[in-house]
């Protein structure tokens, strides 16, 4: 049996860097059968988990998603980098349409809900955890579609996932997230949610890769491939500038047991930082077992 875990030179690149690939996955055949369900997604995006237009979450009611993650090009990987036993809390769809914009530069940890200017951490780890330190949460990014300079890949700073950069508070929609959300949500006709989210304000990372001399890189990946990446890094998408070619992604987050997911739950409050209602969330075991009990699972 063939083992995908990453080389010693992959790792050390990961650490320095703070992504590694993209590398292979999903077979041509595979990826067509998943594409129909996320065309569906797509086309009707109102999700039965939470009750709302979301592009979260979609694995835990269309589970034939999950096939992507579950493969040992994946599971190989990412166990090189967080140990043997890991499990999956959240996945986020990304469709970039013709004439989407840039998505700014932007870093995650405890995934708070910083881009609606909250604070209510999705994630928490033991306490003799360093959040800037340790690693204890991967994403795991694929491509739907070719991911072009063209339509819009990924840019990641490399190199800056090892402190927590600034923010300023601006009007939701002055910011880099709000004008993503607003382009969404106008496609979906939600203007209820549209008016609510235009009376919000929202963090915005001050960041400038030119005066931090950071390094980006561009991700161009071929439709079925993955890269991973930590959140912590800066990151962010360039504009998708052509006429006709959609860049669809998803990404999987994957994280360790000994990390309470959504942690606010146990004093029965039920909103997160997103304002998505979690009562039905679960996570999905990946690898290994989970022995501590912080968490709830996908039966």
């Amino acid at each position: 049996m063939n083992s995908f875990a990453l080389t010693q030179t992959e790792q050390e690149h990961f650490q320095n860097k703070g992504y590694v690939g993209p590398f292979d996955a999903v077979d041509t055949e595979s990826l067509a059968a998943l594409r129909h369900t996320f065309e569906k997604i797509c086309a009707k995006p109102f999700s039965p988990i939470y009750n709302r237009v979301t592009h979260r979450d979609w694995h835990l009611h269309y589970r034939n998603l999950l096939n992507m993650v579950q493969r040992p090009q994946v599971i190989d990987r990412v166990t090189s980098l967080l140990g043997p036993n890991l499990l999956v809390w959240r996945s986020s769809i990304f469709n970039k349409e013709p004439g989407d914009s840039r998505l700014g530069w932007h870093q995650s940890s405890l995934f708070a809900g910083e881009e609606y200017g909250l604070c209510k951490p999705a994630l928490m780890p033991p306490p003799t955890y360093e959040v800037y330190a340790d690693l204890f949460n991967v994403s795991v990014w694929f491509a739907l579609d070719e991911a072009t300079v063209a339509n819009g890949a990924v840019q990641i700073a490399a190199g800056t996932h090892k402190k927590q950069y600034p923010v300023r508070k601006i009007p939701l929609f002055e910011s880099e997230f709000g004008r993503l959300f607003k382009d969404n949500l106008a496609r979906t006709g939600d203007a209820a949610r549209l008016e609510e989210l235009g009376r919000r304000f929202a963090n915005e990372t001050i960041f400038d890769p030119d005066e931090d001399g950071a390094e980006i890189v561009t991700l161009t990946v071929k439709a079925g491939q993955f890269f991973i990446f930590t959140d912590r890094v800066m990151h962010g998408s360039l504009p998708n500038v052509t006429k006709d070619q959609r860049r669809l992604g998803v990404n999987f987050r994957v994280t360790i047991p000994q990390v309470e997911v959504y942690p606010h739950r146990k004093y029965g409050d039920m909103i997160d930082g997103n304002d998505h209602d979690v009562t039905k969330h679960a996570c999905v075991m990946l690898a290994g077992s989970d022995t501590i009990g912080h968490n709830i699972y996908l039966n």
